[in-house]
Parts: structure tokens; sequence; C-alpha cells
């Protein structure tokens, strides 16, 4: 007996859903089980009107008592995407078409039977595929979206078995689906001689189409289309984000309006390669593989809740999904307290509800609300009972948990020295070198600076006698004592000369490595 699947989430789980349909006498009744949330329990209401309004006999005419089980029974689901799936469930069980291989329906149903589309409709792809559905059913208003999951996946380089001999439907409402269901016109997704799947009418991305649809212009004096070449000057910041990317160590940085501080955050995303599948990239949540968004930067608004980013254990929020991206928290202090305060487990110990995320932080912040505070080209104009507000924020302890701490310069003129390019290669470069050092000890997975095993410090950073803590005269114990660094300080100083020294190719530790992150670390940076 074939059956009809659905896919959903829980605790940022994504799984397959089984939906099934009893139909027995009695009184009308119509239920839907398996803990789904209020929309899918409105879900009823909404299926009852699409099978009214398109043409099928009416369910309260034929006073049945209709059971719809959502499996597994003790999973919560959310989300009205299972419309379609009950829908069709419902029909196929009293004999309006009959289902010659198991497959796959997403779609939320209006009240006039047309199909809708899907939230996040890749990843329920994804899970039903890797559910090893290979028949779908899904809105035709995700068309373009699906289409380019495929094209991405061309363009990728890297071959996805995942889309062997999967076929697709279609349909605007529920008698399209059905009739394309009855007729067997599933669509093929074909594998072209190069390995890359694509759809036989598929449209595939042009640069000039790339350039038109995202404005992605090439700038003509670099070549490159990266946002981070577009910045005039600030070398000394563009470096601090390289060490940073490098060793995932958190970073604030500051400045006056209008130097560059947002727009050298979020460059950050294109400077780190994506896994090998385009959208995805594997998890482990309860000793299950998962499929969870592959993007490379998160940058929330500030006025993000406490819910949306850390969640509860039930319902995690974003901090759950940063596994081996980047956060950028723009204008720090105008979040809320609260969730700023929230941040200090996943700042300092790279974990969140037991999940381990192994991600850096890029914060900006001006140095008051008006942002002109040390200005000489404009007064500030904030009060005193701002400024004092303002300045509890950039003085919390969450801010002991970053490593380094740079500031924009607010008239430069001087010439680029770090591209896109060198950026890009270095951090990959160094990332591998942290790699091989990690696996040569350990046999850790964790492939940057500052999350390694504190146990494991002293011999992961090859040092020499110039970081020789117990000796008074040595660079690092003098660095430590004058900036009067606490045990956190000293160690993040510690990790973050590691960095450096695999930046300039250094098998040690020596005196310029610790002064050049003595200048990223110091104690007194958001007293400006």
């Amino acid at each position: 007996m074939f059956k009809i699947y659905c896919s959903s989430h829980y605790r940022n789980d994504l799984f397959c859903v089984e939906v099934e349909t009893d139909v027995s006498g009695g009184i009308f009744r119509f239920d839907i089980i398996g803990l789904g949330d209020r929309a899918v329990e409105e879900s009823k209401l909404r299926v009852l009107a699409a099978i009214k309004n398109t043409g099928f006999k009416s369910v309260y005419q034929r006073k049945k008592r209709i059971t719809v089980l959502l499996s597994p029974a003790h999973k919560k689901k959310e989300g009205s995407h299972f419309d379609l799936a009950i829908v069709l469930s419902y029909l196929n069980k009293i004999g309006e078409f009959n289902l010659e291989k198991d497959i796959g329906a997403l779609g939320e149903l209006s009240l006039s039977g047309e199909i809708k589309s899907v939230i996040n409709i890749k990843s329920h792809i994804y899970q039903l595929i890797n559910s090893n559905i290979k028949r779908i059913i899904c809105s035709s208003r995700d068309e373009d979206e699906i289409n380019k999951l495929i094209n991405d996946s061309k363009d990728s380089g890297d071959r996805n078995p995942f889309y062997d001999d999967i076929k697709i439907i279609f349909a605007n409402d529920i008698t399209d689906a059905i009739n394309r269901v009855k007729n067997n016109t599933w669509e093929n997704f074909i594998t072209d001689q190069s390995g890359h799947e694509s759809r036989a009418d598929s449209n595939f991305c042009t640069d000039s189409n790339l350039t038109k649809e995202f404005g992605a212009d090439i700038d003509k004096e670099t070549g490159s289309d990266k946002q981070i070449d577009r910045v005039v000057g600030q070398n000394h910041v563009k470096r601090a984000l390289m060490i940073a990317l490098s060793g995932n160590h958190h970073m604030m940085i500051s400045g006056f309006p209008g130097t560059g501080k947002t727009m050298l955050a979020k460059s950050l995303g294109e400077l780190i390669s994506k896994k090998s599948d385009p959208h995805h990239f594997l998890r482990q949540f309860n000793n299950q593989e998962v499929y969870l968004p592959n993007q490379t930067l998160f940058s929330p608004h500030h006025t993000i809740s406490y819910g949306k980013m850390i969640g509860s254990f039930e319902k995690r929020g974003l901090m759950s999904n940063l596994n081996n991206s980047i956060l950028v928290l723009d204008e720090w202090a105008e979040f809320d307290r609260r969730t700023l305060e929230s941040l200090r487990q996943p700042l300092e110990e790279g974990s969140i509800f037991g999940d381990i995320i192994n991600f850096c932080c890029i914060a900006t912040t001006n140095f008051c609300p008006c942002g002109f505070k040390g200005s000489f080209d404009k007064k500030c104009i904030c009060s005193p009972q701002r400024l004092l507000s303002y300045s509890n924020k950039l003085c919390s302890p969450v801010i002991e948990r970053f490593d380094m701490f740079v500031s924009t310069e607010q008239h430069t003129d001087s010439a680029s020295i770090y591209n896109s390019k060198y950026i890009s290669e270095t951090i990959k470069r160094v990332r591998d070198i942290q790699k091989d050092r990690f696996s040569q000890i350990n046999k850790t997975k964790k492939s940057a600076d500052a999350v390694i095993n504190r146990k494991n410090m002293r011999e992961l950073i090859y040092a020499r006698e110039s970081v020789d803590e117990n000796n008074d005269t040595s660079a690092y114990k003098k660095i430590s004592l004058s900036l009067k660094l606490n045990p956190r300080k000293s160690v993040s100083l510690l990790l973050l000369a590691r960095t450096i020294a695999d930046i300039d190719e250094k098998k040690y530790i020596d005196e310029v490595s610790i002064l050049e992150a003595s200048g990223y670390i110091r104690k007194d940076f958001y007293h400006l």
C-alpha cells in the first residue's frame, strides 16, 4: 500500500511525516491527530472548503467520520503546508485516484482549492528526497524557487545524488494535481553529461541575468564584485576581520557613521566558501542527520526578540542554526538587553541547549546614540542620560566574551592592501593548518583557535619562552600585567596570538604575534 508524505520540523530537526486517513461510518466528524499546532488544527476547515469548491462531493454529504494521523505522533508539527497532503490522502482513501508509488505533497490550500507556496520549500524538498520520496507534488508558485535549487547545484560544481530519478508535479489546484497523477504526467529532472542535475526546460542563470536580478555589478578596476573590495582604506580593520574569521574570534567594530562598519561586517559571507551543497549542510541532532540552510552569514535586525534569537529547548531560535556560520549584530547597543545578555554562553562556550555551534560573531557599534561622540566634524547631541544608558550596554559582561576590538578611521585615503582573494585564501590556509594541528593532537573535528579545548591548549599553541606565563620577563606576562587582563582575556590573548602566528606562517608564537594581539584585545576599548 502506497502512502503520502510531507515534512515538518521539531527542535530544528527536519523529519518526514506520514499522512494517513481513515474513513468510517457514523456521525460526521473530522479530526487531525499527531501533535499539530494551531495552523495544522485549522487545516481541516481549509481542507473541507477546498474539497467542496473544487467539484468533489462534500465531506458533509458523505456522513463519515474522518481521522487524519500525522506520524510520528510523538513529535510536534507546525505549519500550513500539510493541507495538500491531507486532501490527497483523503481523496485517495475514498477512491478518487490510486497511487502507484509513495509520493510527497507540500502546499497550503486556499478555500477555492488553489495550492499556495510553502515557506522554506527547499528544506522540505530535501527532507523528502532524503527519505527516499522520489515523487513530489507542490505548488506551481514554487517552481522558480525549486529551479533555482537545481541551477545552483549545477553551478556549485558538485554532483548531488539526491536529484537522481526525481519527478515533480507543479500544480495550480487540487483538480490539476489529481488529474496529472492519474495521467502520470510527472516532470523529470534529468542529469546532463557533466553530472549536474537540471530540468529539461530550465533557463540557467547567466552573468547578465545575475547582474540584472541581484545587482552584482563587477568593479571595472579591481575585477571583483566583492563588497569588501569596494571599501577604501581601512586596512587595519580588514586584517582584523581576516584574523577573526581565520580563528573564529568574536570581534566588535566601532566607529563614526559612514565609515564602512556595516559594509565590512556584512561582506564576510562572501569570503567563506559554502559547502558542496548550495543550500544545505549536514548536522547531527538527536543522533539523526538533518539538513539545514547552508547560509554563511546571519544578520538579524536589532528588533529581534529573545525568543527568535535564542528560542527554547522545544523551539530553537536563530543561534541553533549558526554552526560554521557568521553572526553579524549591526548596531549592537540597539538590541534588547535581555537578548544581548543571553549570548554569554554561546559566545564563550560555543554551544546552546547542548548543541555545538562553531561560529564567529561580528558586532558593530557607534560611540554614542547619535554616533558623533569624539568627532571633530560634528558635535554630539546626546544627553547625559542617553549616553549613560548607551555606555551601559557597551560595558556589559557579555562584551568580555569578545576577543577583538577595532575602530574604523573617520577619514582615510590610503590604498587598499587586503583584497577579497587574498583574505579568502588566507582564511582557508589558516583553517587547514588548525585542522591538521587538532587532528594530530586529540583527533578533534574543531578547526578554529578560538574553540580550542582549554585542557589541551598548551599542547596546541606551540609557544616559546616569550609566552611563558611563569616568567615575569616574558612578553606575554608583561602585557597581561600592564593591561590588567583577567584570566579569560589572558587566554583570549594567547589564542589570538596563535591565529596571528598561523597567518604569518610561524610555527611558534613570538613577541610580534603577542604585541599585535594585545592591540586588538585592549581592555578599555568600550570606554572610548
